[in-house]
């Protein structure tokens, strides 16, 4: 955990390793999972907030096949995804408002009659973007950006629920860059088990 490898171009919506033939926005924000012997990596573009995703044999890339997810009226931001333990997975985006699908077992395609909007709302529990799921004891835990400060996202939040789409209890900040400077917030994180 101290040493690290930078792999560069693994992926690109423009020049060298385009892979996103629709479009050349820029690219923010990816999440990658692991499902039968493939890397999945999902993105999101920011100019026109469309979802994506590509396929790798290995964590580092290269991903190829660029393609857009359909996600009906809620483009938005910040693509996440869970695999329970049962296989069923689980696509996690947006800003302000939360939304949450089921994956089709192709992991390229999300089932548009299972997205649930307002899982975690700015209101109720605090939500910017940027979320991560995880889950331990049969609890699943949410983490994102957290505007419970000053109303800015400079912390990281979590919310947990006994069922993976919820509803969702807030259970506060884990990570407080309280009035801190914007260059340096800590305000997309995930866990994970190392050791």
């Amino acid at each position: 955990m101290i040493h690290w490898d930078l792999s560069k171009n693994v992926f690109s919506s423009a020049g060298m390793n385009d892979e996103v033939p629709y479009n050349d926005a820029l690219l923010f924000a990816p999440d990658c999972q692991y499902k039968d012997g493939k890397y999945y990596m999902y993105y999101c573009q920011l100019a026109d907030q469309a979802e994506g995703v590509a396929i790798g044999n290995s964590p580092t890339g290269p991903f190829k096949g660029g393609r857009a997810l359909n996600v009906g009226e809620y483009q938005q931001i910040d693509p996440c995804v869970f695999i329970d333990a049962d296989g069923e997975a689980y696509y996690i985006w947006g800003q302000f408002s939360m939304k949450m699908a089921k994956l089709n077992s192709d992991m390229l395609s999300p089932d548009e009659s299972t997205i649930v909007k307002d899982v975690l709302t700015e209101k109720e529990h605090h939500f910017h973007e940027g979320a991560f799921m995880t889950k331990r004891n049969n609890i699943y835990y949410l983490v994102f950006a957290d505007i419970s400060r000053a109303g800015i996202p400079s912390c990281l939040g979590y919310a947990t629920s006994d069922k993976p789409m919820g509803p969702y209890v807030y259970r506060g900040v884990i990570i407080d860059n309280d009035h801190c400077d914007p260059d340096c917030w800590n305000n997309h994180g995930s866990i994970a088990e190392f050791k």
